[in-house]
């Protein structure tokens, strides 16, 4: 398994990652630019559990969510839906997604820098997606017509990179 300064190296060479840093001798905690709002961007944490032998990207605080609202529902079928990783929400509403990958026992090469930058990517562009979700529900649960704050998520929205017309969503 990967030690924390082998993701260090792997994260600082990841694009669109700012300011790595290392905290208590056990996480990565970084900084990438929210595309909703590039002057306040997310949090990243990158945790190799070596006890464990999982390797765990984390995007925490990207919303808050009321246990008795709508984005809450929303936000339970995606992770239903989702093939990869998981939206979770605390007791105080608190949005994050998280994406682990289970080392190979004894691998010190896992995982690999391809998978790394994947799992990376899967946390940015879920980190995105959250957010336009918790952006559009958040207005609608503040009376915006429903018409209104999609047409102000969809401004935000991409088209995958692969071109086949489809967003991220």
């Amino acid at each position: 398994m990967k030690t924390l300064d082998q993701c260090k190296e792997l994260l600082e060479k990841h694009g669109g990652v700012e300011h790595v840093e290392v905290v208590r001798d056990e996480f990565l905690y970084a900084k990438f630019a929210s595309r909703l709002n590039p002057k306040e961007p997310h949090d990243l944490v990158v945790h190799p559990v070596a006890e464990k032998q999982v390797l765990k990207v984390v995007v925490p605080h990207l919303a808050k969510a009321k246990s008795n609202g709508e984005l809450f529902r929303v936000l339970s079928h995606l992770n239903y839906d989702m093939l990869l990783g998981k939206v979770g929400v605390d007791q105080d509403g608190e949005v994050r997604f998280e994406v682990c990958h289970a080392c190979v026992d004894g691998a010190e090469d896992d995982p690999g820098q391809e998978v790394f930058g994947r799992l990376v990517e899967t946390a940015m562009d879920m980190a995105h997606h959250v957010v336009i979700l918790t952006t559009y529900w958040g207005m609608v649960d503040a009376g915006v017509p429903e018409a209104v704050a999609k047409q102000f998520v969809d401004q935000f929205r991409q088209e995958k990179a692969d071109g086949d017309g489809e967003d991220t969503l």
